[in-house]
């Protein structure tokens, strides 16, 4: 099935210069596949973030990596392409998001969503030129709440091909947490963006209905003289 999404990501596709970055860059992966590649093992690496906000402001901000503004780290821009932007309803349990690169796609499809909870997700499509050595699977982002803030965790499940594991593991994880702190930094970046935008409003409401309100007592005062 084909729909608007699928026709700009085949356009994207086509761009020759996007072409000869992913064909280099998995020229580069095929190698350490054929130097260190396995039997395909499933593994999974989760990161928790504290952050000083209610429960609900948190969870308006719930962003995925191509949402994040701003630049992105080095190592991880080192290893995965540019992420670009999502299009697609992370709302619903069903919905797909299409979460564009600068040389390819992942798809997702929501396959879990409570709300102010838990938000899981199944990648059933990735095309990013490193397929050959890691395959994203699933993820989920869990919000716990806590006096003080809520605890946001974010989980990946990915295949790996390389080996030995005891190598290459521990480097996958340090990858995978940069990727967890940068979209968890972002969020808590976000809700401060919106505490401060939303303290800003409120004060200029108190403020203009203080002045509305010096203003009836001035009035009032001279009609007594």
């Amino acid at each position: 099935m084909t729909n608007g999404l699928d026709t700009k990501l085949s356009v994207a596709a086509d761009h020759p210069k996007r072409s000869k970055l992913s064909v280099r860059a998995s020229r580069r992966y095929r190698l350490l596949s054929l130097l260190f590649g396995g039997q395909p093992v499933r593994e999974s690496v989760a990161t928790r973030l504290h952050i000083e906000a209610r429960l609900e402001t948190v969870w308006r901000q719930i962003l995925f990596y191509e949402e994040i503004p701003g630049s992105v780290p080095l190592l991880l821009r080192a290893l995965i392409p540019r992420p670009v932007r999502t299009e697609g309803d992370k709302t619903r349990k069903g919905a797909l998001i299409v979460c564009i690169y600068e040389r390819g796609n992942l798809v997702k499809r929501i396959t879990s969503f409570e709300e102010l909870r838990l938000i899981e997700f199944q990648v059933i499509e990735q095309r990013l030129g490193i397929e050959s050595c890691v395959v994203a699977k699933s993820g989920a982002y869990k919000l716990c709440p806590r006096t003080d803030g809520v605890d946001a965790e974010l989980t990946t499940n990915y295949q790996a091909c390389l080996y030995p594991r005891w190598f290459w593991r521990p480097l996958e994880k340090v990858v995978v947490q940069q990727l967890h702190r940068h979209i968890l930094s972002g969020m808590r970046a976000a809700v401060a963006a919106q505490t401060i935008a939303v303290d800003k409003i409120i004060g200029c409401m108190a403020l203009t209905t203080f002045s509305r309100g010096d203003e009836v007592c001035t009035s009032q005062s001279h009609s007594h003289r």
